[in-house]
Order: C-alpha cells, then structure tokens, then sequence
C-alpha cells in the first residue's frame, strides 16, 4: 500500500520498494531534518537489496547519511549509506563496512547504487560505473530506525536527494543499469 509521511512525496511501492514520487521534488535535508520510514522499510535480516538513489551534496561534506537502518552499535546488525568527507562514500554494517573513493561529491547531482547479494557480497556504482565491491556477507539487520537523511546520531544528510528507490531484491545488471538510466535521463545526467 502506499504511505506518506506529511509533505515529503514519499510512497511504499511494495513491501521494500520505496520511491519518491510526483513531480520529483527536490527534498532538501539541511541540519537535523530528515524522514523517518515505517520500521522494516529497509530489507530485514540478511536479505538482498538494491539502492538506487540522486544525490547533490550542498553542506561542506562531512559524514552526511542518505539510508539508515538496525540496531546501531550492534556488528552487522545495521544498512547504512552515507558521505565520508567529500571524496567517500560507506555502505556501513557497523562491522565489515565497504569505504569507496569517489570524485568531489559537493555541488554534483549524481547517480549512485549499492547493492547486496547475501551469497557474494556488496557492489558500490557511481554513475552507473562499478567502483568497488567486497565479500562480505554476514548482515543481520533489524527492522528499526529506518530514516532517509540521516544514519546514526547527529549523521544528518546536507543537501537534495531528489529521488530514492530501494529494492527488497538484488535487481539483475540490465535492470539496475535501466533504472540508472532512466534517473539519470530524467535529470539530464546521460
């Protein structure tokens, strides 16, 4: 069914499937604001997943979150994305958690996506170009604190993230790659 939380254009596609919706605003997140997800938004457990999301860092990076869940504190027991500075991003588990070099995050709109498979580990893509990746694949997530804009603590994201999906699934190659495509053409980024 579809949920929204007042004024920010968020819709539950599926169980798992999120999307911002409408026109696309341009939800900006500036200081403490952020968006609080029904518990279990987030895939649970060691679940698959795939994260596709914009984002146009405006805040002088620091370690700003975009997706958070778990039991922060707990190894493994978390998903959570967000900047390291400005030249990093970090799938975190709060054990075992992938750092990724990227180009100067401040004043770009890009296209990003992580994504899980429980049997081989995680894959980072900027701009629809693989840059990292590990084995990992001990995650035990919880179905608590799930936020867009904010990870653990005072982790509050700066800037516009005008467009998020999440999937409950690793999507095949093809279709993250049509699902990037399709952001980025709507964006003008192609």
């Amino acid at each position: 069914g579809v949920q929204a939380n007042t004024g920010s254009q968020l819709r539950i596609v599926s169980a798992g499937v999120i999307d911002m919706y409408g026109n696309r605003p341009a939800i900006a997140g500036l200081g403490s604001q952020h968006i609080d997800l029904p518990n279990g938004t987030v895939p649970v457990g060691n679940s698959n997943y795939t994260f596709t999301y914009a984002i146009n860092v405006t805040g002088n990076p620091g370690n700003f979150g975009i997706i958070g869940s778990g039991d922060y504190g707990a190894g493994n027991r978390v998903i959570a994305i967000r900047t390291n500075g400005n030249n990093q991003m970090i799938n975190y588990w709060w054990a075992n958690d992938l750092y990724t070099d990227v180009s100067g995050l401040r004043g770009t709109l890009r296209i990003m996506s992580h994504t899980y498979n429980n049997a081989v580990g995680r894959k980072f893509y900027d701009g629809g170009v693989f840059k990292n990746g590990d084995g990992s694949t001990g995650l035990n997530n919880t179905a608590a604190n799930n936020t867009l804009f904010k990870t653990v603590g005072g982790e509050f994201f700066e800037g516009k993230i005008p467009e998020v999906i999440m999937f409950d699934e690793l999507l095949s190659v093809a279709d993250r790659e049509q699902v990037e495509s399709n952001m980025a053409a709507y964006y003008n980024l192609s």
